[in-house]
């Protein structure tokens, strides 16, 4: 058991801190406690990696709530885990240290390492993660990769295409030229908006369009966001 927690790194969302200690002695009474053998230069440098370069011999009490979640990461690094937890890594931190964590992240993984995120932004969820896990209630709802997730959710494509002038007489025409292919048909202005069951029929519209002379100027497919299969 000794064996496999030390190839487990953890850092809690609301984690507990040593505040008279040095952010350095604090990675060092962690190592000691994880019997991990590890240079006070080494962990300097798992300071450094997280951004907290300077502060190494700074009291913990005198940390943000940003440079102390750095540190609970730094802490999690200790002994280069195979396996590491993190809980809310960005949370309560500035944009420039969020991008930093981030990389961090994805240099983790880019090491081979299998990272445990959780995390309500979803934003940085889609961004970071290859496998996606949704829970409700403590039940698993939804898993997959983000494209599994998208092909489970979409069971129609959104489109919107930017047309040249149409004349309102030949407005429901086209609409009924266009009902094989696509549903909930609507134009604006220059705006033809509807809802296609099937990628193959997308180049069919736009070849019924320039059949009527109609100019297209863009085809844009809404793309299903984290956000739309988590609230769908």
């Amino acid at each position: 058991m000794d064996r496999i927690k030390n190839q487990i790194g953890v850092m809690p969302d609301a984690a507990n801190y040593y505040y008279e200690m040095t952010a350095l002695n604090h990675m060092i009474f962690f190592s000691e406690l994880k019997h991990a053998k590890i240079k006070p230069d080494q962990l300097v440098h798992l300071l450094e990696r997280v951004g907290l370069s300077g502060h190494e011999r700074k009291k913990v009490k005198g940390f943000s709530f940003g440079m102390k979640k750095k540190l609970g990461i730094a802490q999690a690094l200790i002994g280069d885990p195979e396996l590491i937890f993190l809980d809310e890594p960005t949370s309560g931190l500035d944009p420039e240290s969020v991008v930093e964590i981030q990389q961090l992240i994805q240099e983790l993984h880019a090491q081979q390492k299998t990272i445990f995120l959780t995390s309500h932004n979803l934003h940085e969820v889609e961004k970071l993660c290859s496998r996606i896990v949704i829970m409700e209630q403590g039940l698993i709802t939804k898993y997959g990769s983000m494209e599994e997730l998208k092909s489970q959710y979409r069971q129609h494509i959104e489109l919107s295409l930017k047309i040249g002038p149409i004349l309102d007489e030949h407005v429901q025409s086209i609409q009924q030229e266009l009902s094989p292919y696509c549903t909930d048909l609507a134009i604006e202005g220059s705006e033809l908006t509807c809802s296609v069951s099937s990628e193959d029929h997308i180049p069919r519209m736009v070849h019924a369009l320039a059949k009527r002379e109609i100019d297209i100027y863009k085809v844009v497919p809404k793309q299903v966001t984290l956000e739309d299969i988590f609230f769908g």
